[in-house]
């Protein structure tokens, strides 16, 4: 036996081993046959020493997770230094820092800088024997159950509870261990973890350290964690100077953070208030007489907004902080605690001129819009309108709109919450005083009524800004709207509007991928459609922009070129719409598309990612690259956590060949007389520069976008009202007016800095390229839009077509049409 031959002092200590064991089990139940030669007082003690046992081995397995079955517990080292969360910092590839995550980004008070009655408030509320138990209070756990085997729910855990479960996050995912995966023992796993941990503190804290740590780390909802930064957002006062109600009124927030929020919800946050202030009663804390004084009083909030997102390209963060949250949750990784470093593919120099060219930019763009109204407010002009044969007193349908929006603001749901009547405080909406509004690109104070800024703020024109590398699927620049101070809402990602004409070159590679050939012409004719719209019979006529037609065959680079609508229509009849929506979804554009010819003219909602990511599949060989903007995730201590920078993630979508001749499509619109693109040129980025695009404009003028090529750069923008019934009645509101002013100022700033990773080149062409794109003496083998429904013939082969390389200069006139 390998025992007999083993040391001596393995041998004792063996046996010493054993020995203690035997003595341990002996008097517990597991000696079944001692166990029943006791007498009955001995077999009670027996059972109690049982227990006793079970209990200690339970929390030593606890700690030391026994084969993995617990999950981590807080250790003592983990108790006296509570950890306080890090904040992750969000950096450019080229080593800027952009920004931060953090829920707890927060300046700590000491327990002299926190008012007793905010302290007697939780105490009566959430633990009022507090300075009795240590950490557990069997009491009240009793009582909890009791009440709830009553029916009516009433919690059991302290404050020292409460603060291990927000220190240690005890109910975290994965925190359970392997028993965790079992209904029912998770939370039993995790109950017990926190009073273990909460013993823990109160070993090694005073209850007035308990209190300091507590107040400090809780959240008040509306971004506002520890009791400084709350007492600031809500009331503007340092935490000792709060008044007894607005204590309550804090403590009766932690309840419920969002049901009891009193800026959304001030009813709710005041009877919450009012229970506290009773508890502060029933406990001693305050007198009847007092309380019922408090019972009466409004909320009188002051509210400081908490500025959280400054930094560079806060609307690209707040998209950037879905997908991290989705990668944490995974990876049982909490976004906003544990001090992530994150590398993105946006360059700093890239990003900053974005910004600056939208800035410049809208201003000039909210200024025509405004002089196209007179000077007066949309709302007003169309109120005017809707007024005319109304009664006196009588409201019009906007005027109730605007009443609906006046509700919603700030301002009047503060006064509700301070107890001003509800016509009060609509009249207060009417009344003038500085305000600072968002006017164009620049922060105004100007005096007008509460009312006129909701009018201004409606008018305003929004905006979205993206450039991609479609080549290594890099974001480098990203712009979500015109300020974010005033606007969160991101146009890039969020935002679904009508692309125009900018979707034509999908129709044009969807006729390329189905035999056009890149000297094919189409007749320029007026059209007409036979259709059903709301059950209904229909003519649909469309037409181009400047009401103009050429009667004759247009060659398919000039008829992008300038943009005419009638040759897309035919394109698209002969292809077959459901081939064009094929290929778009296949081009990475997602979202219902309209299953008819009018998907030729842009009439189906997309985003202004989802274009731009479809144009770079020209760019790009043909090949669709995933867009990430996402290079590497690490950890606190700089070890690498994901590495999406060796993605090689891109599927063919069309044939190289079609791609360059894409690309040698959407340079007509710079290069070609009447070419929509050719304001290109008044920024000096042509020069040594293959450079293309298309604009786009949506049904009376409420949409305007630009797309624009490079030889390894895709860059779109995007301009319009938020409410589509708000929008430019001219040529002003056209994307070759809006969208591209803002992408060519942008590249015009990036092209002269070399660090932007912006530059000049030419469109790389296939290895293998047999396409004649010089036209003059062109011949088809076939007409192509016969070719898809007839067998060739020679009339078709032997057919002349007329080159439109020199058509008069008319792009000022479609412009201005």
């Amino acid at each position: 036996m390998w025992f007999e031959k083993s040391p001596s002092w393995l041998k004792q200590g063996v046996t010493a081993t054993a020995t203690y064991w035997n003595k341990l089990w002996s008097f517990s139940l597991f000696n079944h046959r001692q166990f029943k030669g006791l007498s009955t007082w001995k077999k009670m003690l027996s059972i109690g020493y049982t227990l006793v046992l079970c209990i200690f081995f339970f929390l030593v397995s606890l700690e030391t997770n026994f084969l993995w079955l617990y999950g981590k517990m807080p250790g003592i080292n983990d108790v006296r230094n509570p950890p306080m969360p890090l904040v992750s910092e969000v950096y450019t590839a080229d080593g800027v820092l952009m920004g931060t995550y953090y829920v707890e980004k927060r300046s700590p008070v000491t327990f002299e800088e926190i008012d007793s009655n905010t302290v007697n408030a939780l105490v009566a509320t959430e633990d009022v024997r507090f300075y009795l138990h240590h950490g557990l209070d069997i009491y009240g756990i009793l009582s909890a159950a009791a009440s709830t085997v009553s029916g009516s729910k009433r919690g059991g855990s302290t404050i020292t509870n409460q603060l291990a479960k927000n220190l240690y996050n005890t109910r975290g995912h994965r925190k359970g261990g392997i028993l965790g995966f079992i209904p029912g023992v998770r939370t039993l796993i995790a109950k017990i973890k926190e009073w273990s941990t909460a013993f823990k503190l109160e070993f090694f804290f005073s209850k007035q350290e308990i209190l300091t740590f507590y107040f400090n780390t809780v959240s008040y909802g509306n971004n506002a964690y520890g009791i400084k930064s709350a007492a600031e957002y809500y009331f503007s006062k340092e935490p000792k100077n709060l008044s007894i109600e607005e204590s309550a009124l804090l403590v009766g927030i932690l309840k419920g953070t969002s049901y009891y929020n009193p800026k959304n919800h001030p009813d709710r946050a005041k009877e919450r208030r009012n229970v506290v202030l009773s508890q502060m009663n029933k406990y001693g804390f305050l007198d009847t007489a007092r309380t019922d004084v408090l019972y009466n009083k409004p909320l009188r909030l002051k509210i400081t907004e908490i500025v959280k997102d400054d930094g560079l390209a806060p609307y690209f963060r707040m998209t950037l902080a879905k997908e991290l949250k989705s990668w944490c949750d995974k990876n049982d990784i909490n976004l906003y605690r544990d001090g992530l470093r994150i590398t993105t593919t946006i360059n700093s120099k890239a990003q900053k001129y974005a910004e600056r060219s939208v800035a410049e930019n809208m201003f000039q763009i909210q200024s025509n819009f405004n002089a196209s109204l007179g000077g007066k407010f949309w709302f007003d002009v169309e109120i005017e309108k809707q007024r005319k044969g109304l009664k006196a007193g009588e409201l019009c349908a906007l005027e109730k709109e605007l009443i609906r929006h006046a509700k919603n603001s700030v301002r009047y749901k503060t006064s509700i919450a301070n107890g001003v009547s509800e016509g009060d405080a609509l009249a207060s909406m009417y009344q003038k005083s500085k305000t600072e509004i968002f006017l164009g690109g620049k922060k105004v104070n100007k005096t007008m009524t509460p009312m006129d800024s909701i009018k201004s703020e409606m008018q305003q024109m929004h905006c979205g800004l993206v450039s991609i590398k479609p080549k290594t699927g890099e974001v480098i620049a990203w712009v979500g709207g015109a300020n974010w101070d005033f606007f969160k809402y991101d146009h890039v990602w969020q935002s679904r509007r009508q692309p125009g004409s900018s979707f034509k070159p999908i129709v044009y590679a969807a006729a390329l991928e189905n035999g056009m050939e890149a000297c094919s012409t189409v007749d320029d004719i007026p059209l007409k459609y036979e259709t059903i719209i709301d059950g209904e019979p229909e003519i649909w006529e469309p037409k181009n922009s400047n009401r103009r037609y050429t009667y004759g065959p247009v060659r398919l680079r000039v008829a992008l070129a300038q943009s005419i609508n009638t040759i897309a229509v035919q394109l698209t009849e002969k292809v077959g719409p459901r081939r064009v929506i094929k290929l778009a979804n296949q081009m990475g554009i997602s979202g219902e598309l309209v299953n008819d010819l009018s998907i030729s003219l842009g009439t189906a909602d997309v985003s202004l990612f989802e274009m731009v990511q479809a144009y770079g599949v020209f760019v790009n060989d043909g090949k669709l690259k995933k867009t990430r903007w996402i290079n590497t995730i690490e950890d606190s201590e700089g070890n690498m956590l994901e590495d999406y920078r060796e993605d090689k993630n891109e599927v063919r979508v069309i044939s190289d060949t079609n791609a360059y001749t894409m690309t040698y499509f959407l340079r007509g619109g710079v290069e070609e007389a009447g070419g929509t693109s050719r304001g290109l040129y008044r920024y000096g980025i042509c020069a040594g520069n293959e450079i293309g695009g298309k604009t786009g404009t949506s049904n009376d003028y409420a949409d305007g976008w630009f797309i624009c090529v490079m030889h390894d750069l895709v860059t779109g923008a995007w301009v319009g009202g938020r409410d589509m019934r708000i929008h430019f009645k001219g040529a002003n509101g056209q994307g070759s007016k809006t969208g591209l002013p803002l992408v060519a100022r942008y590249l015009e700033l990036a092209l002269n800095d070399p660090k932007s990773g912006v530059t000049r080149g030419k469109f790389e062409k296939p290895n293998v390229y047999n396409v004649n794109l010089s036209c003059y003496a062109y011949k088809p083998k076939v007409d192509f839009l016969d070719s898809l429904d007839n067998p060739m013939d020679s009339a078709n082969v032997d057919k002349i077509h007329i080159d439109f390389t020199e058509v008069d200069e008319i792009e000022e006139e479609q412009e201005e049409k």
